[in-house]
């Protein structure tokens, strides 16, 4: 994309460097949100003193590691008043954490001037969620982290914080890359996984009591520390206007999991019913007797009756890349939206387009077919789309012009329908 090129996005409209504008090219809804420019291509790879490979070996969901000015020149894209600006706005997950004498009070946005008019009386920290979807440059950021699953991660969260701002102690059942953006800040966190249980405060905020036994480091911008999942940790900002990106992972309950298979598995009408077998029944003390072996054989063919490999990965493929954050929508329409036949000839026309960086995708392949999923629904694709499916989890823009395989045009549609779609 050109320096003064515009992103249309269903939903939100990112900038890059403004000048002139042809609204007459205006496809979509949209909302200018802010300007930035983008620094991307000047990050480099997190890992310089370990590779990648050995951290999946040596520290991934095993043990912290800090990963010492992994960003050696890291410029921070955000500042305090567009931080401040966003958490006013409807369609941006923000919260407001103030350290009051009664202990640390959680307050949900969007929010008002008002609510930020107080702040110099006490440490206070503001949390916005997936600002990867809201500034280009923390998108780009996101991809130094597909070194992993894509649908491993969730988004990256920024906190931003006065002098002596925390969220307090606490503990996440997820792996989380601490990224210290601005200003310094103090981690202390556990030497082995918590086994307690958190307890939610009158505000909702879920805090463990204060550690005892911890390892402790001070980040500076372009820091990196890695928790595994379930590491009980504290951090408190030491500078007034610190910043900390949080690039959070995600995986999905196997309870989650286990309620959407057996509900697809009960849809599933092409499944004909089974029926207990016992051939091996054995004589018992009293005919009432249920015995081990009559448990044991039930269990068997109960699992053998339930594992149907091809409707698990469709529930698999869902629950992995549905998002469990609520989509906050914008409350005005500026633009109409394409019909199905209007959007069918924009791509015939060549129209270049990439995901949104709010679309979680992921596919797999079977026996000539392919199955690409999206935000928690899945699509049946033919095996000829794989090479056009690999170019869009490349998350630049592309054309499919002239080379559209099966039912690709319908599959985008919803996509576009969806707000998961964003065009050059």
């Amino acid at each position: 994309m050109g320096q003064n090129a515009i992103r249309f996005v269903k939903g939100n409209v990112f900038f890059t460097h403004f000048q002139a504008l042809d609204f007459d090219s205006v496809l979509l809804k949209g909302r200018v949100l802010f300007f930035t420019i983008s620094l991307g291509d000047k990050l480099q790879s997190i890992f310089r003193e370990v590779s990648e490979k050995e951290f999946l070996q040596s520290y991934w969901q095993k043990k912290p590691i800090l990963l010492k000015k992994a960003f050696s020149n890291f410029d921070n894209p955000l500042s305090s008043e567009k931080l401040f600006e966003l958490a006013q706005r409807p369609e941006v997950h923000s919260r407001l954490i103030l350290e009051r004498e009664e202990g640390l009070d959680l307050n949900f946005g969007p929010f008002e001037e008002e609510d930020f008019e107080e702040l110099e009386k006490s440490p206070w920290t503001l949390l916005l969620n997936e600002m990867n979807t809201h500034d280009q440059v923390l998108e780009t950021l996101l991809k130094k982290f597909f070194f992993l699953p894509s649908w491993r991660i969730d988004d990256i969260m920024v906190s931003h914080s006065s002098k002596g701002g925390s969220v307090g102690a606490h503990v996440d059942s997820y792996d989380v890359f601490l990224i210290q953006a601005q200003g310094r800040k103090r981690w202390k966190f556990g030497t082995s996984p918590y086994k307690g249980e958190a307890l939610e405060n009158d505000s909702g905020l879920k805090l463990i009591p204060p550690l005892s036994t911890y390892d402790e480091y001070i980040l500076e911008p372009g820091d990196i520390l890695y928790l595994p999942p379930n590491i009980a940790h504290h951090g408190e900002s030491l500078d007034d206007g610190g910043m900390t990106f949080s690039v959070g992972m995600i995986t999905p309950a196997l309870e989650d999991l286990n309620m959407v298979y057996l509900a697809d598995l009960g849809l599933d009408e092409q499944r004909k019913k089974s029926y207990l077998k016992d051939p091996d029944l054995s004589l018992r003390s009293t005919s009432s007797e249920i015995t081990d072996s009559d448990i044991k054989n039930a269990i068997f063919q109960m699992k053998e009756q339930l594992l149907d490999n091809s409707i698990f990965i469709k529930s698999f493929g869902k629950v992995i890349t549905e998002n469990k954050r609520e989509r906050l929508e914008e409350e005005d329409d500026l633009y109409d939206e394409l019909s199905e036949e209007e959007f069918e000839e924009r791509l015939n026309q060549g129209l270049r387009f990439k995901a949104h960086p709010s679309l979680r995708m992921a596919y797999w392949k079977d026996q000539g077919h392919l199955h690409f999923f999206a935000n928690g629904e899945d699509y049946e694709l033919n095996s000829e789309n794989e090479d056009f499916v690999k170019e869009f989890d490349k998350r630049a823009f592309v054309s499919i012009s002239g080379q559209r395989k099966d039912h690709i045009d319908g599959v985008l549609y919803d996509l576009y329908e969806r707000g998961l779609l964003e065009f050059e």
